[in-house]
């Protein structure tokens, strides 16, 4: 009751007309979280090697316009346009290059969402307390933190869609805030092209359904196209700078993910959803039942760019070819605004309105926590766990005191579930659990230094007894380590020398390779070699 009374004053906003009362204290907490131990664990493949590699070409540079044509390897990149890349070269130049660093520009561009979907909550919701519960919601989302953390392009671009939102929602009283569109498209575009015109579509399609009488504004279309000038600009640059070589490669890196697969395997849209259940709770349940509200208040504005948001957005990543996990994250903002509004509803009520509320609660409590033991123990759990880190243990007793709080049936149980959530994924980061794709391959790191203490020429090519590339192999290495399969090495022994091979004991006694001359060793069980020259 202490704790009710004491929320209900805060949220006496009467009281407190100013939304720095809640911005300050979001914002501390969305920079803890999102760069607390940021860089205390390596570079993962394949964006975040990728993206580090770019920036450090971009911040030690072979010519002064690397920094608007940037190279991966010394060779053209075209992949991503290099916005976020050029602010992780000025992380360089002034943390040096590391991880702290390469994750840092994302992570406080990511963490800026928190205070730029309040905002958004003001400029859509009756009430401040809708735009709260959405912020918080944000903040708690796991994946959203996760990938914000890491040197990845969603988390940023995420932000300045939402900034661009807010913009025009201010443009339907001053079509001048028109200029703030387009400047959001331009730096949604330049930090992935495609994501842009998907979140352009949505803000299209909510202005045609909320103010349509918008869109035959002169003054609005002249603010957005002079805000959209960089972005077109730098795209302009690139074409006459590569001629076809860049138009070419667009429409392999862009067009081709929508009409087919990158992958071997073809991933059905099932991923979207699974990852939606698995990574989403518990604002899933109350997201699910903010859009049953949204179909209730149609007419509203929140609700218009609810239903757009996630009709459309869900339906063009659906349909597309390539399917990743991470596509299914600028989704996530939808959800935390309809969450948000559910449970500003469901606080004013004094109670959740979901049937038989208790038992409903206390069985998701139960199955939300099992779907935790799921995804973060990955070994049988025994009578007597020793393996089990004490990391783990401290995180799951933590989201299990959260969780309990549902049980109760009454509003107390959202203040319970956010900090419960927060101090969760508080804990998560403190650990080293927080990037297990680290376990999913060797640890690049060792190999990387051996490479780098035998001194060889950056320019002779280095092969790898390996099935795939390793982009963050190449950035420690700072120079390429190509796969090769063990009888192409056998060729290129036959034929001659001047090349370097990593591969393993047992890779390298099924070879027979004769000559060999061995330069390194690393951890686990990694050999640097080469043939020896005749004297």
């Amino acid at each position: 009751m202490i704790l009710a009374q004491s929320l209900k004053n805060t949220l006496n906003f009467q009281k407190y007309p100013l939304d720095i009362v809640f911005l300050i204290p979001l914002t501390l907490a969305a920079l803890l979280l999102y760069t607390h131990n940021v860089g205390n664990l390596p570079l993962r493949d394949w964006d975040e090697g990728t993206i580090a590699q770019v920036a450090r070409e971009i911040s030690t540079p072979t010519n002064s316009w690397s920094w608007l044509f940037p190279t991966l390897l010394h060779e053209p990149y075209f992949n991503k346009p290099p916005f976020l890349h050029g602010l992780i070269a000025l992380a360089y130049s002034a943390f040096g290059v590391n991880e702290f660093s390469a994750r840092l520009p994302g992570a406080l561009l990511s963490a800026a969402a928190i205070p730029l979907i309040y905002w958004l909550g003001v400029e859509l919701f009756a009430n401040r307390l809708g735009a709260l519960f959405s912020a918080l919601v944000y903040l708690t989302l796991f994946p959203l933190v996760r990938h914000g953390r890491l040197a990845m392009l969603d988390g940023a671009a995420i932000s300045f869609f939402l900034g661009m939102l807010i913009c025009l929602l201010r443009s339907r009283r001053d079509s001048r805030w028109g200029l703030g569109v387009g400047l959001g498209f331009s730096l949604i575009c330049l930090t992935k092209a495609t994501l842009g015109l998907l979140l352009g579509g949505i803000a299209f399609l909510f202005l045609a359904w909320d103010t349509p009488r918008l869109l035959r504004s002169g003054r609005f279309w002249l603010g957005c196209a002079l805000g959209a000038v960089p972005c077109f600009t730098w795209f302009a640059l690139q074409v006459w700078h590569y001629r076809q070589d860049y138009i070419t490669t667009i429409q392999r890196e862009y067009l081709t993910r929508v009409v087919e697969s990158i992958h071997k395997d073809k991933y059905s849209f099932i991923i979207y959803f699974r990852s939606l259940l698995q990574n989403a709770f518990p604002w899933l349940i109350f997201w699910l039942s903010g859009l049953f509200l949204a179909f209730k208040q149609i007419q509203s504005s929140w609700a218009k760019l609810v239903l757009v948001w996630v009709s459309f957005y869900l339906l063009a990543i659906c349909l597309m070819q390539t399917k990743l996990n991470w596509y299914i994250l600028p989704i996530y903002p939808a959800l935390a605004l309809s969450a948000g509004m559910y449970l500003a509803t469901a606080w004013q009520r004094g109670r959740f309105y979901l049937g038989n509320g208790r038992l409903w609660l206390t069985v998701v409590s139960v199955i939300l926590l099992g779907v935790i033991l799921y995804i973060w123990i990955d070994k049988p759990v025994t009578l007597v766990p020793s393996w089990l880190p004490w990391d783990r243990v401290k995180l799951v007793l933590v989201l299990s005191a959260g969780l309990c709080g549902l049980a109760w049936y009454s509003r107390e149980c959202i203040i319970l579930l956010i900090l419960g959530m927060y101090g969760c994924l508080l804990l998560l980061f403190h650990t080293s659990f927080w990037v297990w794709e680290l376990d999913e391959a060797f640890l690049v790191k060792p190999v990387a230094e051996m490479v780098q203490r035998t001194n060889i020429d950056p320019k002779a090519p280095i092969f790898m007894t390996f099935d795939f590339e390793r982009p963050s192999l190449n950035f420690y290495s700072d120079r390429r380590i190509q796969p090769r399969k063990p009888e192409d090495i056998q060729k290129y022994w036959q034929s001659g020398s001047g090349f370097y091979v990593l591969t393993d004991p047992a890779t390298l006694k099924s070879m027979n390779l004769t000559g060999v001359e061995v330069l390194g060793k690393a951890a686990p069980d990694w050999i640097l070699l080469t043939k020896k020259v005749p004297s």
